[in-house]
C-alpha cells in the first residue's frame, strides 16, 4: 500500500512511525531531512489549507457573500440599484473589492492547477508502480502537458510583469510572484523526491524520469521569464 500511494497519509505515518521508534537506527526518506519532518508531522500526508480546494471555495464564498450579496440585500431594502453608490454609502471602494476578488481568482486558478497536478501525478504513480503502463503512461503524458503549460504561463508572466512591465500595480505583482513561487518551489520538490525515488526506494528509472522532468520544467519557466511570449 504504501509503495502504490507513496504519498498518501499511511504512507507518511508509517515514515514518521519507524523514525519515533527508531531514530538515526533505521535511515528513511522521512528523517532525512529536517524541513521533511516537520512539514509531515504537522501535516500528517494532508494537503495544506491554503492549498485545499474546499478550503478555497469556502474563502470565495464568504467573500463573495460579503462583497456582494451583503451589498445587493443593502440596495434592495434602501431601493439603490448601482453597486457602486451602495459601496460609497458603506464607505469601501469598489476598486478594493475588485482588487481582493482579483487575488481571490489568481489564489483559486493556482489551487486548482495544484490539485489536478497532485491528482494525476497520484494516479500515474500507482498505476506505474502497480503494473499498470497504459495508465501510467497517460497519466504522466497529461502531467507533462499541464505542468509544461503551466511552467510557459508563469515564466510569460513573470517576464510581462517584472521586465517589460513597470506601471502595474504592485499587489498584481506580488500575488503572480506568490504563485510563481509556489509552483517553482513544488518543481524544485519534484527534484529532491525524483531523488529520494532513486536513492531510497531504488527505482532508477522512475527517480530519473522525476528529476529529468522537474528539472527541464524549471528550465522552460526560466526561458520564457527571460525571452516572454514572443
Amino acid at each position: 500500500m504504501t509503495s502504490a500511494y507513496p504519498y498518501s497519509q499511511l504512507a507518511v505515518k508509517t515514515q514518521l512511525l519507524l523514525h519515533t521508534l527508531f531514530r538515526d537506527e533505521v535511515k528513511t526518506p522521512s528523517n532525512k531531512s529536517l524541513l521533511y519532518r516537520v512539514f509531515n508531522t504537522y501535516y500528517m500526508g494532508r494537503m495544506p489549507a491554503f492549498l485545499n480546494l474546499e478550503f478555497a471555495l469556502k474563502v470565495l464564498g464568504v467573500y463573495a457573500m460579503l462583497a456582494f450579496g451583503v451589498p445587493i440585500l443593502a440596495g434592495l431594502l434602501y431601493r439603490v440599484r448601482r453597486l457602486d453608490d451602495i459601496y460609497d454609502q458603506i464607505g469601501i471602494p469598489s476598486v478594493v473589492l475588485g482588487i481582493g476578488l482579483a487575488v481571490l481568482s489568481l489564489w483559486f486558478f493556482a489551487v486548482v492547477i495544484f490539485n489536478w497536478i497532485r491528482d494525476i501525478e497520484r494516479v500515474a504513480t500507482f498505476s506505474v508502480r502497480t503494473g499498470s503502463l497504459i495508465g501510467g503512461s497517460a497519466g504522466f503524458g497529461m502531467l507533462v502537458v499541464i505542468v509544461i503549460m503551466s511552467s510557459i504561463t508563469i515564466g510569460g508572466l513573470i517576464n510581462s510583469l517584472f521586465v517589460k512591465s513597470e506601471d502595474l500595480p504592485s499587489f498584481v505583482k506580488v500575488s503572480v510572484a506568490a504563485v510563481a513561487i509556489s509552483f517553482l518551489s513544488y518543481l524544485s520538490m519534484g527534484v529532491d523526491r525524483g531523488v529520494r525515488v532513486a536513492v531510497w526506494e531504488r527505482r532508477i528509472v522512475e527517480g530519473s524520469v522525476r528529476i529529468i522532468f522537474s528539472v527541464g520544467a524549471l528550465l522552460i519557466a526560466l526561458v520564457f521569464s527571460i525571452v516572454g511570449f514572443e
